[in-house]
């Protein structure tokens, strides 16, 4: 690299018309296992959960979007518990979402999907513009192009090692599973399953750009850009506290490898990072004033992270170009490469943290890697291009194990299906039936609480992991005392203590606990293998 190899690109070049390809590709690729659902049919005696990926959190954004489609609110009841509760659950992205499929009469789920393919085209966009000041301004946008290629389309191999871990030991192969899935955003095509996600990421660039080449200046520059950090909160807390974290990580990384931080940007840059964590901190203490997001709140915390060790699966071929791409970054002079590098080790100390769950910000490591590598993907393409037949050979393999990441992980996501993507073929009979009386308290199983709030104004006594109190207690008393005589007792306590209006359960495996509220039921009806108690009204 020359003294200034990769000057700015202009601020006037264009996107390829061929690159919008690459988001079309990942939102088909995204999409494909709800529109599987939409034409396949499930195993016998199942149904289609009807959400693409990780029916827990998925339905939990569908109950926040029907709160809005619904009503109308935009600060929202946690449906998953029923203490009593002042609605102070934000989550704007969310509300947008089902405030359209309430406009258009379509379902939460549909509008869910199918936002993800906009909002890929919005981040390639706002990708275009993100990599032009570390790319060469001086060979047509080719560089700028393949940054953008390889954001999008690399990934590692970790979907052909996981089968292995069926020969590792429980506790070896549950680390392999877990670590290694793709649910963790490891890459941006990964990450690209969650709508949510794609939005903070555009977020994310838009507000780090300025930061990283400290282009903000003066007070109203410095206060849309604190104003900014707040808004990404709004869309995606997780992408928010990354920024951050990079926003103020990065610089001091890059100031402790060597280069200059000056006492003026420093101040500017902590103005900045005070103004927005204020607000932040302000919207969260008015919000943990109310007891059930208080209790909710504190489930971000804990001890879920992920482990570089990963990085040589979930990263593959892709890390062998970075490896090549940070050598050149290393010899050159180009004035973000200390930031560059400060963004990375930002990331690995979040997501490594034993303080919360740095899961979160998985994510946030494949761009700035995709930038380190970009220099050694054009070399590679240059050898295939004008080198023989063996060094044009190599390169190609190399190639094909770099982009090979969508292909493995669609397939996976397709095969996987009728394992994680069922319910029994009564739930949505269930949530039929339900819709029909007037909204009160579920009392059922965790995993039936987690369906009903998604597709009906009821809300449960216990249901989404996160968002239940006491999730863990709750989920074991319900099993116990449905499951034995002994529990009943305390099962008809809990209903009468509790506003539990309804109880659905399964007639056989639930026999002692149907036999033990029948006596307070007003109506009583079976629904295939299942049977919805309507309770009488309790005591004053």
């Amino acid at each position: 690299m020359n003294a200034d190899p990769r000057a700015r690109a202009p601020a006037r070049s264009r996107l390829p018309v061929w690159l919008w390809a690459v988001p079309a590709a990942m939102a088909a690729a995204r999409t494909l296992p709800w529109l599987a659902m939409q034409v396949l049919d499930p195993p016998a005696r199942s149904a289609w959960d009807g959400v693409g990926y990780i029916p827990k959190d998925f339905l939990q954004y569908l109950a926040f979007m029907r709160q809005t489609a619904e009503t109308g609110a935009w600060l929202l009841i946690d449906p998953f518990t029923l203490e009593p509760q002042s609605g102070r659950f934000l989550a704007p992205g969310l509300s947008a979402l089902g405030a359209l499929a309430g406009a258009l009469g379509a379902p939460p789920a549909a509008v869910l999907e199918l936002a993800r393919t906009p909002l890929l085209f919005a981040f390639f966009a706002v990708l275009w513009w993100f990599v032009a000041p570390f790319v060469r301004a001086d060979d047509g946008g080719r560089e700028r192009a393949l940054a953008c290629v390889l954001v999008g389309l690399s990934g590692g191999l970790e979907v052909l090692v996981r089968p292995f871990g069926e020969l590792l030991p429980e506790e070896p192969a549950r680390m392999l599973a877990q670590g290694t899935w793709q649910m963790n955003g490891w890459t941006t095509f990964a990450a690209a399953y969650n709508p949510l996600w794609i939005a903070g990421g555009i977020g994310v660039m838009v507000w780090l750009r300025p930061v990283l080449g400290d282009r903000a200046r003066g007070p109203l520059a410095l206060t849309a850009l604190a104003a900014g950090g707040f808004a990404l909160y709004l869309v995606h807390p997780y992408s928010a506290v990354g920024a951050l974290a990079i926003g103020a990580g990065a610089p001091l990384l890059a100031a402790a490898a060597g280069a200059p931080l000056g006492r003026a940007r420093a101040l500017r840059l902590a103005g900045v990072l005070c103004g927005a964590g204020a607000a932040i901190a302000a919207l969260a203490q008015w919000q943990r004033q109310d007891p059930v997001f208080a209790a909710a709140a504190a489930e971000a915390l804990g001890g879920q992270q992920l482990s570089p060790f990963w990085y040589p699966l979930v990263y593959g071929a892709l890390g062998v170009l970075v490896l090549r791409g940070a050598r050149r970054w290393a010899r050159g002079a180009h004035p973000l490469r200390f930031a560059l590098l400060g963004w990375v080790g930002t990331v690995v100390l979040l997501h490594t943290s034993p303080l919360f769950n740095g899961y979160h910000f998985a994510s946030l490591l494949h761009l700035p890697l995709c930038i380190l590598a970009t220099p050694a993907l054009v070399a590679a393409v240059d050898r295939i291009r004008t080198t023989g037949t063996a060094v044009r050979g190599s390169a190609i393999a190399l190639l094909a194990l770099v982009f090979a990441a969508p292909i493995l992980q669609s397939a996976e996501s397709l095969a996987t299906l009728p394992r994680t993507h069922t319910i029994p073929e009564e739930y949505p009979q269930i949530a039929r039936a339900l819709s029909a009386l007037p909204a009160g308290g579920v009392l059922c199983s965790p995993r039936l609480g987690n369906w009903i709030p998604a597709h009906t104004a009821q809300r449960v006594y216990v249901g989404h992991h996160f968002l239940t109190p006491d999730y863990e207690e709750r989920a074991r008393a319900v099993r116990e005392w449905t499951r034995s005589p002994r529990g009943a007792p305390a099962l008809r306590r809990l209903v009468r203590e509790q506003p539990i209006d309804y109880a659905v359960l399964p007639t056989r495996a639930a026999a002692p606990a149907v036999a033990a509220l029948a006596p307070l039921a007003h109506a009583q009806r079976a629904i295939g293998r299942f049977t919805l108690l309507e309770l009488a009204p309790r005591e004053p």
